[in-house]
C-alpha cells in the first residue's frame, strides 16, 4: 500500500473466527520504516460524528523496518460483534472502519478505511 493514495478497502469479518488484515506500507515503492510509530483502528456504526464505537482493533506494527502492520480481532471479539449491529441496518453490514498511524513526532496519517461486512455463521461450539 502506498501512502500517496487514500484507499478504500472493504473487509469481511466472519462471526466466531479470528480476523487478521496484514498491510505492508510503502513510500516511493520502498518499505516505509515504522520504527517508533503506533497504529490505531476502530470499527464504528457509521461515519457520523459521535457514532458509537463498536470495537477497537488490535493494531500491531510487527516489522517496523519492513513497514508491516497487522489488524486483528479474536474469535470471541468477532462472535460478540453481531449483538451490537444496528437493527435497521442489513444483518451483514457491521459498520465502517479506518486505520491511522502516528509517527514518533506526533504526525497522524490516515491509511485506509471502508465498510465492514459481517458474515454470520451457523456452527457453534
Amino acid at each position: 500500500m502506498s501512502l500517496t493514495s487514500t484507499p478504500k478497502y472493504d473487509i469481511t469479518i466472519t462471526e466466531g473466527a479470528d480476523f487478521t488484515l496484514s498491510l505492508v506500507l510503502e513510500e516511493d515503492r520502498e518499505p516505509m520504516v515504522l520504527t517508533g510509530y503506533t497504529a490505531q483502528a476502530q470499527l464504528r456504526e457509521s461515519y457520523d460524528q459521535g457514532a458509537a464505537l463498536i470495537r477497537e482493533f488490535r493494531a500491531d506494527i510487527i516489522n517496523p523496518p519492513s513497514g508491516e502492520l497487522i489488524l486483528s480481532l479474536t474469535s470471541a471479539q468477532t462472535m460478540a460483534l453481531f449483538p451490537v449491529a444496528h437493527p435497521q441496518r442489513p444483518r451483514t453490514l457491521a459498520g465502517y472502519y479506518d486505520v491511522f498511524i502516528t509517527s514518533p513526532t506526533g504526525t497522524v496519517t490516515y491509511l485506509l478505511g471502508g465498510r465492514v461486512i459481517y458474515f454470520q455463521t451457523i456452527t457453534r461450539s
